[in-house]
This record gives structure tokens, C-alpha cells and sequence, in this order.
């Protein structure tokens, strides 16, 4: 609604001291007047804030709270930063195969760190079982998206593969960036 946008928009101002001096508690009663309204953006934006103590008490269960209002309609950083919530067990149980969901959602939507987070889990067995192809995948789909660290990653699994595993994973890796500037995303499972 127009009214929702407005409320996100002045917490926007309020946050960046756009027109008007920064304040971040103005700021946070912006989006939540916003996330109430169901905004995806100030949902995230308002758990952001809970999560790092600006402009309001640093709560974990709010962040979360937030974080799963905006993940669930499909915000990419809100589902990251939920999946980042679950693997450290901040306002929720700690669990990596919470994680794993939360982050693949996120990588499907060509969320970066996600898919670089994803080759990590892959690689450790934190949530999955352990799969050197989509860890390579993950990483590799990372490293082509600007991630730089990714690749060091990728080459440390390398050495743990066979020539046809990561030929495998490279096909995968072509399915997936031929595919990810269409509506339909490939999911690698």
C-alpha cells in the first residue's frame, strides 16, 4: 500500500539522515509501523536493527521474528540473514539444517553469500551430508558472482575430487548460470 511504502521510505530517511537528521530510534519506528503493514523490506530492515542494538534493544527473538515475516515471502536477505541466525542458534535452537534450508532459498534468488555459505556447509557436513560436488558447485556459482574467497574454497575441494566429480559439479555449475537470468532458477538437491 501506499502508506506502507511512505512509512518504509520515511524509516529509510530517518536511518540514512536523508532530509532529515539521522535517527535511528525514528528510524526503527518507521519500519515497524511498515513491517506491520507487511512490508518485506522494512520487516528485514526493522530485524536488522534488533539484531545489532540500533535504534532499539538488541533482541534476537524480535530479529528473528522479522527476519522469518520478510524470509517467508521470498526476501533473499532475509532468508540469509535467518539462515545466519540458525547456524550461530541466535533467538532460535542452533541448527545447521535450518541453515542449509534458509541459505538454499537465498541462493536460488542468486543471493551470493548464501551460495558461498552453501559451499561451506556442503564441504563440513554442517546440516547435510557431506557432497564435494555441490560444495564445488556452491562455490565455484559463488566465485563466478564476484565472491573472492570462494575460490580458494573451491580449489581446496578440488584436491579432495575426482576428474569426473568435478566435471560433474562444472555441469551444474553451466546448468545453473544458463538458467539463472530467466524467471525459473535451477535448484541443485
Amino acid at each position: 500500500s501506499e502508506m506502507c511504502i511512505r512509512d518504509r521510505n520515511l524509516g529509510v530517511m530517518h536511518y540514512n539522515g536523508l532530509g532529515t537528521p539521522q535517527d535511528y530510534k525514528q528510524a526503527a519506528y518507521w519500519y515497524k509501523k511498515a513491517a506491520q503493514e507487511g512490508d518485506a523490506n522494512a520487516q528485514f530492515n526493522l530485524g536488522y536493527m534488533y539484531m545489532i542494538n540500533q535504534g532499539v534493544s538488541q533482541d534476537y527473538i524480535e530479529t528473528v521474528h522479522w527476519y522469518t515475516k520478510a524470509a517467508v515471502k521470498g526476501y533473499a536477505k532475509a532468508q540469509y540473514y535467518l539462515g545466519y541466525m540458525h547456524a550461530n542458534g541466535h533467538g532460535v535452537p542452533q541448527s545447521y539444517k535450518e541453515t542449509v534450508y534458509w541459505y538454499t532459498k537465498a541462493a536460488a534468488q542468486n543471493y551470493t553469500k548464501a551460495q558461498y555459505k552453501l559451499g561451506h556447509l556442503y564441504a563440513n557436513a554442517k546440516g547435510t551430508p557431506q557432497d564435494y560436488i555441490k560444495a564445488y558447485t556452491w562455490y565455484e556459482i559463488a566465485s563466478k558472482r564476484g565472491e573472492k574467497s570462494a575460490r580458494n574454497e573451491r580449489d581446496e575441494i578440488a584436491e579432495k575430487m575426482t576428474s569426473e566429480e568435478i566435471e560433474e559439479a562444472l555441469s551444474f555449475v553451466k546448468e545453473w548460470l544458463d538458467g539463472s537470468d530467466e524467471d525459473e532458477t535451477v535448484i541443485i538437491e
